[in-house]
């Protein structure tokens, strides 16, 4: 593991190297030549026949959601679609800039921005209705062509009919091309899911992160409407991590911290590299993160709120977690590997077997009784549903129990106050919380951590698995921007052979963000270990299809059944903090209306073009 950490380290530096020495030497990028006057700058000059188009200049109105939401992206984004305000000089904010006058001559298309306002009317989870309306009417010139808002917002959107097919060629175009042409390479049969973990983050490659990620937002190999490539700077931002705090770490009496097998404690190993190395050998479970916040913990002796004298925010605490916030507990349930919805895919033998079935009742591969009603949970080649019963489930119930029921006594703390989001936040700069609870990567571009460089700097690590083997996935966040193209617009190659140019052209900008906007402490005392941590979490992203369904049922049913989004799994999780010591009776007691919730999202899935 730590190898090929190593390699892909050096793999990175050596593109950052590249970067920095287009200045003497002009280079390649894409096929593009580098202008030696603007090191690591994609040039206006794209290659000409990149794609063979029949079109002139086409305008397309490309509208892009503004709102920051306060608790985990401070920063909008429009710097990073877009290139921020015309006049930034910064190396990223030009370099996105000039990618996307590239593309824009590439496709022979003309990109007109527009931003929706930073209210609460357009904010997280605001966007579905309006989206909607949108998509009822189309006037070329017009009309949005191209979507970019929150990944909860578009994939909610698409169960209703909003988007385009992106596995799909256009009707209505020139002769020559029949029905059209497509140039999203994702569409074409070399990129199929493949992963090889030199090329994980990497959109040339023949499938890996941003192909998977695209996968957790279908229900079907035949349908595909939202594009996550690494044109999309958000879906980055998004990964969930855990912050350290390394002076409170190295400041832990070595006799305290928690042993591990086969990791040895060098004498020259300082105890956030000791820890990172715990991380690496897949030990950074719930029970180590216990023992962490058990060696730094410290009794204030006051209680807020009115509560017990036990773990709260003035306390110096291991680990704290919001209870009134939606993003920690996703982070902590989808971090783990625990399947709720089964997602199994067809053999036609089987698909054919289900659909032609009338008997009362059949058997599955396991010799388990199934009901004849299997086929209304078929989408394209996939039979999707939700088990009678899940232990795996009730496990991670309990290991949660554990750790948080312990943790009242030795650091963990649920915050209740109105603010726990700022009150753990301002606890971890202050030097008082060792894990700053779970965040959004993109959160560490604002200044109270961006201030910590000026000290040892700071941790950044996966947030921790519930149980040891268990294998580790980093969570993509549903507050990500991600693309949607119009299902009305009649530019759909356009904007494909747009977006694919961008796609293919974004790598060294990805680059550029960790290295310039994130606040990894590259120049401190664990600069390497942290920028290997950041490697390791990247190239744990995977496919987490649960969530993204929760969140769909949650919203296509909401109109009927005002219920319907609390009955997501994380909100459970969350209205009960995190707590839940019966898990196998309440999921008995939701299975069966969440099985309907499905079952008519299935239906409409089914019923989109």
């Amino acid at each position: 593991m730590k190898t090929r950490i190593i390699c892909l380290l050096m793999a990175m530096v050596m593109v950052l190297g590249m970067l920095v020495s287009c200045g003497d030497d002009a280079s390649t990028d894409g096929g593009n030549k580098v202008d030696p006057d603007k090191p690591g700058v994609v040039p206006d000059t794209p290659d000409q026949g990149l794609y063979d188009t029949y079109w002139k200049e086409t305008p397309i109105n490309f509208q892009l959601t503004e709102s920051s939401d306060a608790k985990q992206f401070t920063a909008g984004t429009r710097r990073y679609y877009a290139g921020g305000d015309t006049a930034s000089t910064k190396l990223i904010d030009v370099s996105i800039r000039n990618r996307n006058s590239a593309a824009e001559k590439a496709a022979k298309v003309k990109i007109n921005y527009s931003y929706l306002p930073d209210t609460k009317a357009n904010e997280w989870s605001a966007s579905v209705d309006t989206i909607l309306k949108n998509s009822t009417t189309y006037t070329a010139g017009k009309s949005i062509d191209i979507y970019c808002n929150f990944v909860y917002d578009l994939a909610c959107a698409t169960v209703k009919g909003c988007f385009a097919n992106l596995l799909s060629n256009t009707e209505g175009s020139e002769s020559s091309y029949g029905m059209g042409k497509n140039f999203f390479e994702f569409s074409k049969d070399g990129y199929s899911y493949s992963i090889d973990p030199e090329d994980y983050f990497n959109s040339k490659a023949s499938g890996g992160y941003f192909y998977q990620y695209m996968l957790s937002l279908t229900l079907s190999n035949d349908k595909l409407y939202v594009l996550g490539s690494d044109y999309c700077t958000d879906l980055v931002r998004a990964f969930h991590v855990v912050p350290v705090n390394i002076e409170l770490m190295n400041s832990i009496d070595k006799t305290k911290l928690p042993k591990f097998t086969d990791i040895v404690y060098g004498e020259d190993m300082t105890n956030i590299q000791f820890f990172y190395e715990a991380v690496w050998a897949d030990q950074w479970t719930y029970d180590t993160l216990l023992k962490f916040s058990k060696a730094v913990y410290s009794d204030a002796g006051t209680s807020v709120a009115g509560g017990v004298a036990n773990a709260d925010i003035t306390d110096t605490l291991g680990f704290g977690i919001a209870a009134g916030g939606g993003l920690p507990a996703s982070g902590i349930l989808y971090t783990s590997t625990v399947q709720i919805v089964d997602k199994e895919l067809l053999t036609a033998e089987r698909k054919a077997q289900i659909l032609a079935d009338t008997s009362d009742d059949t058997l599955n591969e396991k010799g388990e009784i199934i009901d004849r009603g299997l086929a209304e949970y078929i989408a394209g080649n996939y039979l999707i549903t939700y088990p009678d019963t899940n232990p795996d489930f009730t496990a991670y119930a309990d290991a949660l129990n554990s750790l948080f029921s312990l943790g009242k006594t030795q650091g963990v703390c649920v915050v209740e106050n109105n603010d726990g989001y700022n009150s753990i936040r301002t606890s971890f700069v202050g030097g008082k919380m060792l894990f700053g609870s779970i965040i959004s990567l993109g959160s560490l571009e604002d200044a109270d951590y961006q201030s910590m460089r000026q000290g040892q700097g700071f941790g950044i690590v996966p947030v921790p698995v519930y149980k040891a083997g268990d294998e580790y996935q980093t969570f993509v966040h549903n507050n990500a921007r991600v693309i949607a193209i119009a299902r009305l617009t009649d530019r759909f190659e356009q904007i494909t052979a747009y977006l694919d140019y961008q796609s293919k052209n974004s790598s060294d900008i990805l680059e550029m963000y960790y290295t310039e906007e994130l606040a990894q402490s590259l120049d401190g005392e664990v600069g390497n270990d942290n920028t290997e941590m950041l490697i390791y979490i990247r190239n744990h992203v995977r496919n987490v299809f649960d969530k993204t369904y929760e969140d769909v049922m949650g919203d296509f049913n909401g109109s009927t059944d005002q219920s319907a989004e609390l009955r997501r799994w994380h909100e459970i999780l969350r209205i009960n903090k995190f707590q839940i010591p019966n898990m196998g009776t309440v999921y008995g007691e939701h299975k069966d209306t969440k099985s309907a919730d499905l079952k008519n999202v299935i239906k409409a899935w089914n019923g989109l073009k």
